[in-house]
């Protein structure tokens, strides 16, 4: 099983990661989205237009090359 809440933590441990992180979340419902995730608060990601991402409905987390 993928371990989300450790992909997010990586994520935003990243070099790369300045203010943004652009990826794509497959969710538990087996749909999938790019986003462009800016911060991380106690069950959601932030996106950077504003959308709250429950870390609960994600399978599976990475970023977008």
């Amino acid at each position: 099983e993928i371990d989300i809440y450790n992909k997010i933590r990586e994520l935003f441990a990243s070099n790369d990661f300045i203010y943004k992180i652009n990826c794509v979340i497959d969710y538990k419902d087996s749909s999938y989205s790019k986003e462009t995730i800016v911060a991380k608060k106690d069950n959601y990601l932030l996106t950077l237009d504003n959308k709250k991402i429950y870390i609960h409905d994600i399978y599976d987390i990475n970023k977008d090359h």
